[in-house]
């Protein structure tokens, strides 16, 4: 058992380098673990009656964008890989603990303005969303030092087209997209459009299993496409769903899981690492 787990867990946290980061047991581990968090953290919500709407969808945007920034710290080596704590190793800034860590300080930011404003109020999103903002901010700024493939940007541009040309679509339909199906659309586009560019033009490889049976069957603009179909079938099958709560919140799971990478992957190239 402990072969197993150092060979699938152990060393592609330890040596990315020399082990790919990701492999089927480790993804289908943490893909359950995350679908087990996420049904109870839904159910939480259920049971308190929080409700999921823009003022949550930007709390959670902030810190969304803190966890990608601050994956491209650990990049950058301005922050340490790995820490050691009483002789015990861990990888807290990278997959799968730094999902953690975000959502402990994500939690803890809640706990805490919602105790000071007593409730979900206007004023606890909005301090939600400045904190998570602010620490995103602190990442970003040494990284800024380092830019200077500015054609990494690209991807914010083919995200947007594709937010434009979906608004455009429900238009015709006498429609209108809402906050989290914009940014849900952006998040996955982003990331498919940053891998792309990244793999074409800078020579980044893919890390995740499926991403890399998706290039061995063709040019990486395949994942791309296949991003972009996959996320408009789910957010129009999604547009019949009557439980706005419900609704918003597989939307915003969608928003994080495209979005958090998709930055990571964004700012990297940007800052050469």
């Amino acid at each position: 058992m402990g072969d197993f787990i150092d060979e699938f867990f152990i060393q592609p946290l330890a040596n990315p380098s020399s082990v790919a980061p990701y492999n089927w047991v480790n993804t289908l581990v943490f893909a359950g673990i995350a679908l087990f968090a996420i049904y109870v953290i839904y159910a939480f919500l259920e049971r308190k009656k929080v409700a999921v709407d823009e003022g949550f969808l930007k709390t959670i945007l902030a810190f969304t964008l803190f966890g990608g920034a601050l994956r491209v710290v650990v990049d950058a080596q301005i922050l340490p890989r790995q820490v050691s704590v009483f002789g015990l190793t861990a990888y807290p800034f990278v997959t799968p603990l730094i999902y953690v860590l975000i959502f402990l300080l994500l939690a803890l930011t809640t706990i805490v303005f919602y105790k000071l404003e007593r409730g979900f109020t206007k004023e606890f999103y909005k301090k939600t969303f400045l904190a998570g903002l602010l620490l995103a901010l602190i990442c970003l700024i040494p990284l800024a030092f380092l830019f200077k493939n500015f054609l990494a940007l690209l991807p914010i541009l083919v995200a947007g087209v594709v937010v434009w040309l979906d608004e455009l679509i429900a238009g015709w339909r006498s429609a209108k997209n809402s906050l989290f199906e914009r940014l849900a659309v952006f998040g996955q586009v982003l990331d498919g459009a940053a891998t792309f560019v990244g793999v074409t033009f800078f020579g980044y490889s893919e890390q995740h299993v499926v991403g890399n049976i998706l290039f061995g069957l063709g040019t990486p603009a395949l994942f791309l496409l296949v991003k972009i179909a996959v996320v408009l079938a789910i957010v129009e099958y999604l547009r019949a769903e009557k439980n706005s709560r419900e609704k918003n919140f597989v939307l915003t799971v969608i928003m994080i899981v495209g979005l958090a990478p998709g930055l990571r992957d964004l700012l990297r190239i940007l800052a050469g690492v």
